[in-house]
């Protein structure tokens, strides 16, 4: 297998992830649309504000405000593979519905070649959480050298399970 750090991985990944946001909308690796201010937009500090931090892994995330029940949360985490690469994945964002002051999100893509968990918990103007991604890769290059994701693939990129921490803003 001809590939070196992640090259082809992420040539794929860009192809699927490309198809992934016009066919699972929840977890895409588009950044988010900057929510627009409002008259009714509570004050910075609280649970109604936007959060941005970072991971563990010295890696940026973010929390928008919310728009109706909703928030994004953008993140990415690197990765060790089964092959003995390491890469830094692309950000993606989820959408998430905080009940409670909590959050947790679960996406399967591209019949399980991608797997994310994120959760989070608001607490004032502070918010944490944990970040876990997995990724598999078939072990056959396509003819153009790309190194395809697939739920079956044997080449398994995971990262650990990643904390995250972030303020309002």
């Amino acid at each position: 297998m001809s590939r070196s750090g992640a090259p082809s991985i992420r040539v794929a990944l860009a192809a699927v992830l490309a198809a992934a946001v016009v066919a699972a909308p929840a977890a895409s690796a588009s950044a988010p649309a900057a929510p627009a201010a409002s008259a009714s937009a509570p004050a910075a500090g609280g649970v109604g504000s936007a959060y941005r931090g970072k991971s563990s892994q010295g890696i940026a995330v973010t929390l928008s405000a919310p728009s109706g029940s909703e928030r994004t949360f953008r993140y990415r985490a690197s990765m060790k593979c089964t092959d003995g690469t390491t890469w830094l994945d692309d950000y993606f964002t989820d959408r998430v519905i905080v009940r409670g002051e909590r959050f947790s999100s679960h996406h399967s893509s591209e019949r399980g070649a991608i797997v994310t968990t994120v959760t989070g918990t608001l607490a004032g103007k502070q918010a944490h959480g944990t970040i876990r991604i997995l990724e598999r890769f078939s072990a056959t290059p396509t003819a153009a050298g790309v190194t395809p994701l697939s739920g079956t693939g044997t080449i398994r990129c995971q990262s650990p399970t990643v904390r995250w921490h972030a303020v309002a803003r």
